[in-house]
């Protein structure tokens, strides 16, 4: 008859031990996969989605005072501007009071975006319109955007 070694009580402690680290790890990708994976999934269909309109911005650069300049050029085409919010419907084009951007769809921003110590954020906007105003002799222009994304 053969021999039959019995293991000793550390090496049965290590094999259980092993498999137990295993199952946690297993556990762990499963639990990953079911929550995290769909969110960066969309999340890059959506990076992926805004691509042509990025690409538009960059090659147009609409700024503030080019849009002011010529808003028949500037409607309806995409821009990348850095924006900070203010107010309910309201940002300022690069964090500057003296150029305020109406946000029409201001609902579909984040409420907070990036940190506190940001003057501004880059923003994917569309140009909606500029309306000329006149308040009993005082002009002024209001330029309104469609809140994309933050690229």
């Amino acid at each position: 008859m053969g021999t039959y070694r019995s293991g000793n009580l550390s090496s049965i402690a290590s094999l259980l031990s092993g498999v137990l680290l295993i199952a946690v790890v297993v556990l762990g990708a499963v639990v990953w996969m079911k929550t995290l994976a769909p969110g960066f999934k969309a999340g890059l269909a959506e990076k992926a989605r805004h691509a042509p309109l990025l690409r538009q911005a960059g090659e147009l650069g609409l700024t503030y005072e080019t849009v002011l300049a010529d808003p028949a050029k500037a409607v309806g085409k995409p821009a990348v501007w850095c924006l900070r919010r203010s107010g309910a419907e309201g940002a300022l084009y690069d964090g500057r009071e003296d150029k305020p951007v109406y946000i029409v769809n201001a609902g579909r921003m984040p409420s907070s975006y990036g940190t506190m110590r940001q003057t501004c954020t880059r923003t994917l906007v569309t140009i909606k319109t500029v309306t000329a105003l006149d308040f009993g002799g005082t002009r002024g222009l209001r330029l309104e955007v469609d809140f994309i994304a933050y690229p």
